[in-house]
């Protein structure tokens, strides 16, 4: 049984007893249970392929969302993960935009991909879009030309600061504005919910940073890094555990103990994709990386 919110109102249907979504009758096959806000509880029933209300009354219908997200592929940060479904599934008019900021390999931009690909199952309108291919004006010509319901903004501080300002008000109004050339192109946008990514928050103007709800994800620990780093490549790409330890101590020892650059996940899966669970070609690899490698002196 499909379920919906709503709220009483002052609006005559044009026919007797009829409902309306978005201004479209609703057809279903199927009871439909609806619950007023004030807590009295009202069914509806087919009736000639329009839905009429049993206690004759009219109402404006919100569909409650039921938007899942499979978060497996991510590891850890299960509150980051509880905050961002709770902002998909929300019916408030008021939306709430997230901003995800971090140091590099920690998993950011997995989150969009995750939620792109949930949401594409689910047959959302969502969009990816990573501001260093598209350019930073190519970000806004792109929210202008289609119809963005979700938009999954990947490093979103590599905006220009003139395109931070359009983001800004869309974020506080729902209106996508921008003024180019003396014209100035607005849409209004009020549906659209903005995940977004970045490195360096200090890159992003203070204003639109207090539109975000911002979760701000730390460096990892070498206990962090070893157990996420094991999991994940023992999960996701077919290592033995005492392989997936040794490539993780090694990436450590490389990177971080005699580069002191900070751990990186993406070092990890690079060399797994490249080895299989032969611990003779891990050591070429990881011979090449600690020959070649970048170091920081």
């Amino acid at each position: 049984m499909n379920k919906f919110t709503a709220k009483l109102n002052d609006v005559n249907s044009p026919l007797p007893n009829a409902v309306k979504i978005n201004k479209k009758w609703l057809r279903t096959s199927s009871p439909i249970e609806v619950f007023i806000t004030d807590g009295n509880k009202l069914n509806f029933y087919q009736n000639k392929n329009y839905v009429s209300l049993s206690n004759k009354k009219n109402v404006d219908i919100v569909e409650s969302k039921n938007i899942s997200i499979n978060w497996d592929k991510i590891i850890g940060y299960t509150e980051i993960k509880a905050v961002i479904t709770s902002a998909l599934n929300t019916t408030s008019k008021k939306k709430t935009h997230i901003l995800i900021i971090g140091s590099a390999g920690t998993s950011k931009t997995v989150f969009l991909k995750v939620l792109e690909e949930n949401l594409l199952t689910q047959k959302n309108d969502v969009h990816y879009l990573d501001s260093t291919t598209l350019s930073s004006s190519g970000v806004i010509d792109y929210m202008f030309n289609n119809d963005v319901r979700y938009c999954l903004l990947d490093e979103i501080d590599k905006l220009e600061k003139i395109h931070q300002n359009t983001f800004l008000n869309l974020l506080e109004s729902g209106i996508l504005q921008e003024t180019k050339s003396k014209k100035i192109r607005k849409k209004s946008m009020k549906d659209t919910i903005v995940i977004a990514t970045g490195n360096y928050k200090e890159k992003l103007i203070e204003p639109l940073l207090t539109r975000f709800l911002v979760m701000d994800i730390p460096k990892y620990t070498k206990d962090q890094f070893f157990k996420i780093s094991v999991k994940l490549l023992t999960e996701q790409y077919n290592k033995e555990k005492s392989i997936a330890e040794y490539i993780t101590k090694e990436i450590w020892r490389v990177y971080t103990e005699k580069r002191n650059i900070e751990p990186n996940m993406r070092q990890c899966v690079q060399v797994a994709t490249l080895t299989g669970n032969d611990k003779h070609h891990i050591d070429m690899i990881i011979s090449a990386l600690d020959k070649y490698s970048l170091r920081v002196e």
